[in-house]
């Protein structure tokens, strides 16, 4: 801005005032405020990209990348039982995946932001081996828990995610 007093530029004059001054710069607080709600939107970005990597790793049954992602003392939990470890998600997660009968094929993840947790929410087909007709279909969601970047809490819902959960 040019100060038509002085021929300075860079300067500020108020309507009122004599001399120049400087332009404001945002409060302490105010830069702290939009740093931590970057950060959050940063976080809540990276835990939406894990979720889809730990979806998309099940579904093509890349079980050694889905490891990767999960906690040592991750918490599963199924309509039947809470189990904990790796290995019992993994148990989980490799039944859900289809059997010597069917192949399960699933539909693009919708993904969404729940309490701080992620909620993912597909259509699975299933599919007989030996005519590849379909068996059945059906909804199914998973809701992931995150501590930084590993999922501490794996909650399968075979039936689907009841809504405005």
């Amino acid at each position: 801005m040019l100060d038509q007093s002085s021929g300075d530029i860079g300067s500020r004059t108020e309507p009122h005032a004599g001399k120049p001054q400087p332009a404001r710069s945002p409060s302490r607080a105010a830069a702290a405020s939009l740093i931590q709600r970057d950060e959050e939107v940063y976080r809540a970005l990276v835990t939406l990209a894990l979720a889809r990597r730990f979806v998309a790793a099940v579904a093509v049954h890349d079980f050694e990348a889905v490891d990767e992602l999960l906690d040592p003392q991750v918490e599963t939990v199924t309509p039947r039982a809470t189990l904990r470890g790796i290995a019992a998600c993994r148990s989980v997660l490799q039944k859900a995946a289809g059997d010597e009968q069917f192949t399960i094929e699933q539909s693009e993840p919708e993904l969404e932001e729940l309490q701080g947790d992620v909620l993912a929410r597909m259509r699975e087909t299933a599919r007989w081996r030996e005519t590849g007709e379909v068996a059945f279909e059906r909804e199914v969601a998973v809701r992931l828990t995150f501590d930084g970047d590993r999922i501490v809490r794996v909650v399968v819902m075979p039936g689907g995610a009841p809504s405005g959960d």
